[in-house]
């Protein structure tokens, strides 16, 4: 660690004192051993401190003020308790005495509500499945998205099927007990409309298949 001259010397009087850390104190002392003028301002500091400390005037504080200051110590919770701060609080600050007042009216209700309340089905990782009946026609998931990206292609046996409903939504086919019966069809019914009645997750954009039939 290097130091310039000018943070030596903001860093004098701390080093004389002893305030420094380690890394800094060291840093300082080496600089100070490689630069005259900056050991000429550390000793001066030091001489002006060493007077000082021999001649300056020490005045001790009489017992007695060391009784009171400690007795008013011991009695300012007694006469100064919550109900007098709050008091002391308003009248010299209204609007933060007001906004803490209203915090600590409201902190335990909110307490009390986030503890007690049951979870919603996404914060505890659910999604309400709804019981609905789908009229659209059966399409291949990925070759829309190829066309939307305006890139040639041909179906794939690995392609996903899915269902795209009259308003144009596109929904996922869960692979389930019907709708795997309804997607082993889905090469001879593509682009055919069915109707589909099943549970539509509108969260995850997928319907299970309880029954199918082409219209």
């Amino acid at each position: 660690m290097t130091l310039p001259c000018e943070q030596v010397i903001a860093r004098a009087a701390a080093f004389i004192d002893r305030e420094l850390d380690e890394t800094t104190a060291a840093a300082v002392a080496e600089h100070v051993g490689k630069c005259p003028n900056c050991a000429q301002e550390v000793q001066q500091q030091r001489q002006m401190k060493l007077l000082v400390q021999q001649h300056a005037r020490r005045v001790t504080a009489p017992a007695s003020l060391r009784a009171r200051l400690q007795q008013a110590l011991a009695d300012y919770p007694a006469r100064y308790g919550f109900g007098e701060q709050l008091r002391q609080l308003f009248r010299w600050q209204p609007v933060p005495a007001l906004a803490t007042l209203a915090v600590l009216l409201l902190l335990p209700g909110l307490l009390v509500y986030f503890t007690m309340r049951a979870p919603s089905a996404a914060e505890a990782g659910r999604f309400q499945a709804i019981d609905a009946s789908l009229e659209g026609e059966i399409i291949c998931i990925d070759c829309v998205m190829l066309d939307e990206l305006q890139l040639a292609h041909g179906h794939d046996a690995s392609h996903r099927f899915g269902l795209r409903t009259a308003e144009g939504r596109i929904l996922t086919i869960v692979a389930f007990e019907k709708g795997n019966e309804l997607m082993q069809q889905a090469a001879v019914w593509h682009k055919h409309r069915v109707l589909v009645h099943g549970r539509l997750l509108p969260e995850r954009s997928c319907v299970q298949v309880r029954d199918f039939s082409m219209l």
